[in-house]
């Protein structure tokens, strides 16, 4: 499967089932253009947002940054945003701390989670400052998320 046609195929099916979501993590990405994926942002079908995501971490495309963090802080999916989260820290770019620090309050907690380690692979003093302030949270599983997150910090 040509990489750059992915999103077409996924937006042709009426219903992909697990098995071809799944051969979509092995798809050669040596050839796939950025710009494609970045488009699939925006798409109506949250499966296409997904997708777009996960392959735009996976290329770590530094381009993509300021819309995966806009997807990670705007979009309805919590699956999208917390793979927008999960890509954004594979990228490791400190232009998406703030983004990531919002999401360490977001409704659904894998969000939260990947926001959290996300911060842990960008690193900085910012980034460390936000996961010792999320251990002081309302919510109990953010607490426990982000002083998890700060013994990884002192075991590294």
């Amino acid at each position: 499967m040509d990489v750059n046609n992915l999103l077409i195929q996924i937006d042709n099916a009426d219903f992909l089932t697990a098995e071809e979501l799944a051969q979509c993590k092995d798809i050669d990405l040596t050839n796939a253009n950025p710009q494609i994926f970045i488009a699939g942002l925006s798409h109506d079908k949250s499966v296409i947002r997904f997708v777009s995501t996960k392959i735009l971490g996976e290329l770590k495309s530094t381009d993509a940054i300021k819309q995966l963090c806009h997807v990670l802080i705007h979009d309805e999916d919590d699956d999208v945003r917390w793979s927008a989260a999960k890509s954004l820290g594979i990228i490791g770019a400190q232009s998406a701390i703030d983004a990531m620090i919002t999401a360490i309050n977001d409704d659904c907690y894998i969000v939260r989670n990947y926001a959290i380690k996300g911060l842990i692979a960008i690193g900085g003093h910012k980034a460390v400052n936000a996961i010792i302030h999320a251990t002081y949270s309302d919510d109990y599983d953010t607490q426990i998320l982000a002083q998890s997150a700060l013994k990884q910090l002192i075991k590294a």
